[in-house]
């Protein structure tokens, strides 16, 4: 301490909390690149367009994939641009949740047909779209746009 009395104190534990949460911000965006890297190049197969509907991204852990793809059969899963309040995280995972998308995302030999097969025996055109390693696809693809969103996301959080 100076002669004077003065001292000064710095609060280490608003920093480490700032970066935890900008560190669990940025994993957050980056999985949501590369699912918004799968829909903008179709990268993903569709045939009901179930698979596509169920991608999410999560933090620490994988989601319950049955209760996924029982909402993703309906209608879009919520995949809030935010992470939860609060969410503090080392890892982000983004995951397709059919009974399918792991045959179909590793099997090399399988194409997407241009056609569809309805419950009624109709024959319907549809898409012949994606195919798969559809997220080895779009992680490449987004590899290059991981530093500035690191880098974008701890200006805001440290400005």
């Amino acid at each position: 301490m100076a002669k004077n009395g003065f001292k000064s104190a710095v609060d280490f534990g608003l920093i480490t909390e700032a970066r935890e949460k900008a560190s669990t911000l940025a994993l957050w965006r980056q999985g949501q690149a590369v699912v918004s890297q799968v829909q903008r190049d179709r990268l993903a197969p569709i045939e009901t367009g179930a698979l596509r509907r169920s991608a999410v991204v999560t933090l620490n852990h994988l989601p319950n994939p049955e209760a996924v793809y029982a909402e993703a059969r309906e209608k879009a899963v919520d995949n809030p641009a935010l992470p939860p309040a609060g969410a503090r995280a080392a890892k982000a995972y983004v995951s397709y949740n059919t009974p399918y998308a792991e045959a179909l995302h590793e099997r090399l030999d399988w194409k997407p047909r241009a056609t569809r097969k309805l419950a009624s025996g109709r024959v319907v055109q549809k898409p012949a779209e994606g195919g798969p390693k559809w997220l080895e696809k779009a992680l490449a693809a987004c590899k290059s746009k991981f530093p500035a969103i690191v880098s974008r996301t701890f200006k805001e959080v440290f400005k």
